[in-house]
């Protein structure tokens, strides 16, 4: 097997490994949910890597994305693989908020908005009541 086929075996593994763990314990599967409403746009199998890889994760994107809304990513950041969902055989990179500079933005339940362009980033939910909206400034949410 080469490198690649080792770390995608290990990505499953970690999988299997991580729901193994928040299903152990209520308060874990609480941390868990309350980690996973924040990565509404991956599978499950994504957000429970991600959740295993940087718990304490805002918001996840690769590259391109955080290019695209004004932000570049750090150097040396804590890359974040998680399995790619068309093609089994390759993983893709992400990197938090916190590994990324630039332009701020709007982080909100229902999406995240380019706060230079007020443009939703990533998908949308659809929630039928009223959401909290976080200004994230210097990394650190502000409660508006």
């Amino acid at each position: 097997m080469n490198n690649t086929q080792n770390q995608i075996t290990d990505l499953r593994k970690s999988r299997t490994q991580t729901l193994t763990k928040i299903v152990s314990s209520k308060d874990e599967y609480r941390k868990y949910l309350d980690f996973s409403a924040k990565m509404f746009k991956y599978t499950f199998g994504d957000s429970l890597l991600i959740y295993n890889q940087n718990p304490d994760a805002q918001a996840v994107a690769g590259y391109d994305d955080w290019k695209r809304i004004g932000r570049g990513v750090r150097r040396s950041p804590k890359t974040i693989f998680v399995l790619d969902t068309k093609d089994p055989n390759r993983f893709n990179r992400l990197y938090d908020l916190s590994d990324t500079y630039g332009e701020p933005f709007i982080f909100s339940e229902r999406y995240c908005v380019d706060h230079s362009k007020n443009q939703p980033i990533f998908h949308r939910m659809t929630i039928q009541k009223p959401t909290t909206v976080f200004l994230l400034y210097n990394e650190k949410p502000t409660l508006v």
